[in-house]
């Protein structure tokens, strides 16, 4: 009877969560919405579709960054938990990206993993989405600064990746109170799938920035882009990064408008792929 309380209470909870996103994501869109001029927003639509396109192609390729991290743990997880990190999107909205995290344990909870396993490869997973978006980033300025450099330093990376990759190195973690070993080969192709889902992002700002004011780098708009996004991971206590990443741009020299509509672009995909997902996940635990 105490268990059926607890379940009924924590589906209350997320339910009160859920609507909470919901209000504080329409709030955030008619913010968004006000500040833009959209008679005069857009040059050319067809490059705002691709930039969208860019992003989701983002979010795919990060969702099997997701995957693959769990299935270090667990790996017959399947292929359909790739849900799992698109449910979870909206929850960073809340007033701590923290509800992010205990949301994608939540849901791939949903699909058979375990609190333990899935703790486990967030961890992971965040800890290189940050330190891979920091070295995309450091990449990108290094270009800027000097191609030949550039690809020096890029050989420099993809070698000692390799060397990894073939070696038996090992790293222990901390989770709360239990340690576990963490096999470095294992992590490499994490690392080369999130690197390459940095530049997409890149891409996907440097062509709504094409879109809009038309003159745009697109360099910068890799190293920004992975700066901001990296940085706001490690901003919890900020809403979906809002601040972090706007000032990290703003620095970058990107224009009040492209910001303002990477920011509505990006909010507006979280929503409507993140609720899709999180039906299909409904869908799936029903007629399991």
């Amino acid at each position: 009877m105490n268990r059926r309380y607890v379940k009924v209470g924590l589906g209350i909870l997320q339910a009160g969560l859920t609507l909470a996103v919901v209000i504080l994501l329409l709030l955030k869109a008619h913010t968004l919405r006000d500040q833009i001029v959209f008679s005069a927003t857009f040059k050319n639509i067809s490059l705002v579709c691709l930039s969208v396109m860019l992003f989701i192609l983002f979010y795919l390729v990060m969702s099997c960054h997701w995957l693959m991290a769990v299935r270090i743990f667990k790996p017959d997880s399947h292929k359909k938990l790739i849900l799992s990190f698109f449910a979870s999107q909206p929850y960073k909205y809340l007033p701590t990206s923290l509800f992010s995290f205990s949301f994608r344990s939540k849901f791939a909870k949903d699909q058979g993993v375990s609190v333990v396993n899935s703790a486990k490869a967030q961890l992971i997973e965040n800890g290189n989405m940050i330190a891979s978006g920091f070295l995309c980033a450091g990449l990108a300025l290094v270009f800027i600064y000097n191609y030949v450099l550039g690809i020096v330093i890029v050989c420099m990376v993809a070698a000692l990746l390799y060397a990894v990759s073939k070696g038996s190195y090992t790293m222990s973690l901390r989770l709360r109170k239990s340690h576990f070993s963490l096999q470095l080969k294992k992590v490499v192709p994490l690392v080369a799938l999130a690197l390459a889902g940095w530049v997409v992002a890149g891409l996907a700002l440097w062509v709504l920035g094409l879109a809009t004011t038309g003159s745009v780098d697109a360099l910068q708009s890799v190293a920004a882009n992975s700066l901001a996004f990296s940085a706001s991971i490690l901003a919890v206590f900020a809403p979906g990064g809002v601040g972090v990443r706007e000032y990290i741009y703003a620095y970058f020299g990107v224009a009040v408008t492209v910001i303002v509509m990477w920011r509505l672009l990006t909010l507006a995909l979280d929503i409507v792929l993140g609720f899709l997902a999180a039906l299909k996940i409904a869908h799936l635990k029903r007629h399991s």
